[in-house]
Protein backbone atom coordinates (compact mmCIF):
# COMPACT_ATOMS: atom_id res chain seq x y z
CA UNK A 1 0.00 0.00 0.00
CA UNK A 2 1.41 3.38 -0.96
CA UNK A 3 0.74 6.72 0.72
CA UNK A 4 -1.97 7.73 -1.77
CA UNK A 5 -4.35 4.82 -1.25
CA UNK A 6 -6.78 4.56 1.61
CA UNK A 7 -6.01 2.05 4.34
CA UNK A 8 -8.10 -1.14 4.44
CA UNK A 9 -9.34 -0.40 7.93
CA UNK A 10 -10.69 2.92 9.22
CA UNK A 11 -8.39 5.09 11.27
CA UNK A 12 -9.44 4.97 14.92
CA UNK A 13 -6.75 7.24 16.22
CA UNK A 14 -8.32 9.99 18.40
CA UNK A 15 -5.52 12.36 17.56
CA UNK A 16 -6.62 12.60 13.96
CA UNK A 17 -10.17 13.43 15.01
CA UNK A 18 -8.94 16.13 17.41
CA UNK A 19 -6.71 17.56 14.73
CA UNK A 20 -9.54 17.86 12.20
CA UNK A 21 -11.85 19.41 14.82
CA UNK A 22 -9.17 22.00 15.62
CA UNK A 23 -8.69 22.70 11.93
CA UNK A 24 -12.44 23.06 11.45
CA UNK A 25 -12.64 25.47 14.39
CA UNK A 26 -9.72 27.52 13.05
CA UNK A 27 -11.34 27.69 9.61
CA UNK A 28 -14.65 28.73 11.17
CA UNK A 29 -12.90 31.38 13.26
CA UNK A 30 -11.13 32.75 10.18
CA UNK A 31 -14.43 32.92 8.29
CA UNK A 32 -16.14 34.65 11.22
CA UNK A 33 -13.35 37.23 11.49
CA UNK A 34 -13.51 37.82 7.76
CA UNK A 35 -17.28 38.27 7.94
CA UNK A 36 -16.96 40.70 10.85
CA UNK A 37 -14.40 42.80 9.01
CA UNK A 38 -16.64 42.81 5.95
CA UNK A 39 -19.57 44.04 8.08
CA UNK A 40 -17.42 46.78 9.59
CA UNK A 41 -16.38 47.92 6.13
CA UNK A 42 -19.99 48.89 5.54
CA UNK A 43 -20.54 50.91 8.71
CA UNK A 44 -19.44 51.16 12.32
CA UNK A 45 -21.26 48.82 14.68
CA UNK A 46 -21.69 48.40 18.39
CA UNK A 47 -20.62 45.27 20.22
CA UNK A 48 -24.26 44.17 20.50
CA UNK A 49 -24.96 44.74 16.81
CA UNK A 50 -21.92 42.69 15.81
CA UNK A 51 -22.85 39.88 18.21
CA UNK A 52 -26.35 39.76 16.74
CA UNK A 53 -25.06 39.65 13.17
CA UNK A 54 -22.44 36.98 13.81
CA UNK A 55 -24.60 34.80 16.06
CA UNK A 56 -26.89 34.07 13.11
CA UNK A 57 -24.17 31.96 11.47
CA UNK A 58 -21.57 31.10 14.10
CA UNK A 59 -21.52 29.40 17.51
CA UNK A 60 -21.30 31.57 20.66
CA UNK A 61 -17.69 30.68 21.48
CA UNK A 62 -16.54 31.76 18.01
CA UNK A 63 -18.60 34.97 18.21
CA UNK A 64 -17.09 35.83 21.60
CA UNK A 65 -13.58 35.27 20.34
CA UNK A 66 -14.17 37.42 17.25
CA UNK A 67 -15.65 40.21 19.39
CA UNK A 68 -12.59 40.12 21.69
CA UNK A 69 -10.35 40.24 18.63
CA UNK A 70 -12.20 43.24 17.15
CA UNK A 71 -12.20 45.08 20.47
CA UNK A 72 -8.47 44.49 20.94
CA UNK A 73 -7.88 46.21 17.59
CA UNK A 74 -10.40 48.97 18.50
CA UNK A 75 -12.51 48.07 15.47
CA UNK A 76 -15.46 47.91 17.86
CA UNK A 77 -15.59 50.71 20.39
CA UNK A 78 -18.99 51.60 21.81
CA UNK A 79 -17.75 54.91 23.23
CA UNK A 80 -16.35 56.06 19.87
CA UNK A 81 -19.53 54.84 18.18
CA UNK A 82 -21.67 56.88 20.60
CA UNK A 83 -19.54 60.00 20.06
CA UNK A 84 -19.82 59.71 16.30
CA UNK A 85 -23.54 58.96 16.45
CA UNK A 86 -24.29 61.93 18.72
CA UNK A 87 -22.19 64.22 16.55
CA UNK A 88 -24.03 63.19 13.40
CA UNK A 89 -27.57 63.19 14.82
CA UNK A 90 -27.49 66.09 17.27
CA UNK A 91 -28.53 68.67 14.68
CA UNK A 92 -31.67 66.83 13.67
CA UNK A 93 -32.91 64.86 16.69
CA UNK A 94 -33.55 65.51 20.35
CA UNK A 95 -31.12 64.28 22.95
CA UNK A 96 -33.82 62.02 24.33
CA UNK A 97 -34.33 60.32 20.96
CA UNK A 98 -30.59 59.92 20.37
CA UNK A 99 -30.15 58.47 23.86
CA UNK A 100 -32.92 55.95 23.22
CA UNK A 101 -31.47 54.92 19.87
CA UNK A 102 -28.01 54.37 21.36
CA UNK A 103 -29.44 52.28 24.19
CA UNK A 104 -31.39 50.25 21.66
CA UNK A 105 -28.17 49.66 19.70
CA UNK A 106 -26.60 48.18 22.81
CA UNK A 107 -24.44 51.02 24.09
CA UNK A 108 -24.41 50.94 27.89
CA UNK A 109 -26.31 53.70 29.69
CA UNK A 110 -23.27 54.96 31.62
CA UNK A 111 -21.28 55.27 28.36
CA UNK A 112 -24.12 57.23 26.74
CA UNK A 113 -24.35 59.55 29.76
CA UNK A 114 -20.60 60.17 29.79
CA UNK A 115 -20.48 60.92 26.07
CA UNK A 116 -23.42 63.34 26.31
CA UNK A 117 -21.58 65.19 29.08
CA UNK A 118 -18.49 65.55 26.88
CA UNK A 119 -20.36 67.46 24.20
CA UNK A 120 -21.20 71.08 24.77
CA UNK A 121 -24.90 70.56 24.70
CA UNK A 122 -26.84 72.89 22.51
CA UNK A 123 -30.03 73.65 24.30
CA UNK A 124 -33.02 71.78 23.02
CA UNK A 125 -34.69 75.12 22.40
CA UNK A 126 -31.92 76.16 19.99
CA UNK A 127 -32.34 72.90 18.12
CA UNK A 128 -36.12 73.38 17.96
CA UNK A 129 -35.55 76.89 16.59
CA UNK A 130 -33.21 75.56 13.88
CA UNK A 131 -35.72 72.89 12.89
CA UNK A 132 -38.55 75.45 12.74
CA UNK A 133 -36.38 77.69 10.53
CA UNK A 134 -35.59 74.71 8.34
CA UNK A 135 -39.33 74.05 7.92
CA UNK A 136 -39.81 77.74 7.08
CA UNK A 137 -42.72 78.17 9.44
CA UNK A 138 -43.38 81.60 10.92
CA UNK A 139 -44.57 80.67 14.40
CA UNK A 140 -45.92 84.16 15.08
CA UNK A 141 -48.28 84.16 12.11
CA UNK A 142 -48.86 80.41 11.57
CA UNK A 143 -52.40 79.08 11.49
CA UNK A 144 -53.59 76.48 13.97
CA UNK A 145 -53.23 73.72 11.36
CA UNK A 146 -49.67 74.78 10.52
CA UNK A 147 -48.77 74.79 14.21
CA UNK A 148 -50.27 71.33 14.69
CA UNK A 149 -48.28 70.05 11.73
CA UNK A 150 -45.11 71.63 13.09
CA UNK A 151 -45.78 70.18 16.53
CA UNK A 152 -46.23 66.66 15.06
CA UNK A 153 -42.96 67.08 13.16
CA UNK A 154 -41.07 68.12 16.31
CA UNK A 155 -42.69 65.37 18.39
CA UNK A 156 -41.46 62.94 15.73
CA UNK A 157 -37.94 64.28 16.26
CA UNK A 158 -38.20 63.27 19.92
CA UNK A 159 -39.00 66.55 21.65
CA UNK A 160 -41.55 66.63 24.43
CA UNK A 161 -44.70 68.67 24.03
CA UNK A 162 -43.55 70.90 26.88
CA UNK A 163 -40.22 71.67 25.16
CA UNK A 164 -42.04 72.53 21.94
CA UNK A 165 -44.59 74.73 23.74
CA UNK A 166 -41.88 76.65 25.60
CA UNK A 167 -39.76 77.21 22.49
CA UNK A 168 -42.66 78.36 20.32
CA UNK A 169 -43.89 80.59 23.17
CA UNK A 170 -40.50 82.31 23.41
CA UNK A 171 -40.37 82.77 19.65
CA UNK A 172 -43.80 84.44 19.74
CA UNK A 173 -42.68 86.68 22.63
CA UNK A 174 -39.60 87.76 20.68
CA UNK A 175 -41.74 88.55 17.66
CA UNK A 176 -44.09 90.72 19.72
CA UNK A 177 -41.25 92.76 21.18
Amino acid sequence: MDKYTAPDKPVSDGRLKKKTEAQDRDALLRRAKSRALYLLGDMARTKKQMQEKLSKNYPPDIVDEVIRYLMSLHYIDDRAYAESYIRSKSLSKSHRMIRGELLQKGVEKNVVDEVFQMFSEDSQEDLIRRLIEKRKVDVATASREEMQKLCRYLLGKGFSYEEIRQATGRIREEFEE
